[in-house]
């Protein structure tokens, strides 16, 4: 999913993290948990960076590195 790195001041932002199943192996991209999310909060962002075969410590790896610039206000971190 493509987002843009600066924050839409109006709107909070859902960061969801986790392996292929939130990534959305196999789905349209309107398949997809995070985009099921989006669709239910209209008034929030939510991004997806779901990346198949990752594990939590990636995710969490990841997560740490692009915090700064992600400026999430919820983080959502998954895994099967």
């Amino acid at each position: 999913m493509d987002f843009d790195i600066a924050k839409n001041k109006t709107k909070p932002r859902i960061v969801v993290l986790g392996d292929s199943f939130i990534y959305g192996t196999g789905l349209d991209q309107n398949e997809t948990f995070p985009m099921a999310l989006q669709h239910r909060l209209p008034d929030f962002e939510v991004i997806n960076m779901g990346v198949p075969g990752y594990g939590f410590d990636q995710s969490v790896i990841r997560f740490m590195y692009q915090l700064p610039s992600l400026d999430a206000d919820i983080v959502i971190i998954s895994f099967f």
